[in-house]
């Protein structure tokens, strides 16, 4: 089924489930690997398909509370790929309309930059070398350099905006296979 696509911009409080209790209204005592927490009444009916599942299922998937109050679970594989844990620094930078890349914080954008401009400077200086010592320098070596000086200046950026991979069509299964 074809359903229309959203993507998330919301701020929730989550805990990755370590172990579940759940009580006879349903609510649940939730203990995570840090701190716990008690879901309300109902919360097992939420909660339905990962209670009712073997016991041998590894992933318990993580409790969700709305800024509204709404308790939720969702399964890990899916919460992650959806949110990322809040550090308290706006990410005001909206990320490139390129798959993968994600919004990034002042101080990122700041270190790339700063990067930019460090490349740039060495990308003029061998310019220089090779427009004032043509006859006397290997135009092949310096092409080389340029060219690696480059590759590290691109492996360094990425390392700070850390781009993800993106999904392929092919990927994606059909709800009627099964």
């Amino acid at each position: 089924m074809d359903l229309p696509q959203y993507r998330s911009h919301k701020v929730v409080r989550a805990l990755k489930i370590a172990a579940i209790e759940f009580d006879a209204d349903g609510s649940a005592r939730i203990a995570g690997s840090e701190q716990n927490a008690q879901a309300g009444p109902g919360y097992l009916a939420k909660y339905a398909n990962a209670a009712t599942a073997p016991s041998d299922v590894q992933d318990l998937g993580y409790y969700v509370v709305y800024a509204d109050g709404y308790e939720s679970w969702s399964p890990s594989k899916a919460f992650e790929e959806g949110y990322s844990p809040d550090t308290g620094k706006e990410l005001a930078h909206k990320p490139l309309p390129v798959a993968g890349y994600t919004p990034q914080n002042d101080e990122a954008v700041a270190a790339v930059n700063a990067n930019k401009q460090l490349e740039e400077r060495v990308l003029r200086r061998i310019e220089e070398i090779g427009g004032a010592l043509t006859p006397n320098i290997s135009g092949r070596w310096l092409a080389i350099a340029k060219t690696h000086i480059e590759e590290g200046f691109m492996a360094m950026n990425r390392a700070v905006f850390q781009p993800k991979r993106v999904a392929l069509p092919e990927d994606k299964v059909d709800a009627n296979q099964g």
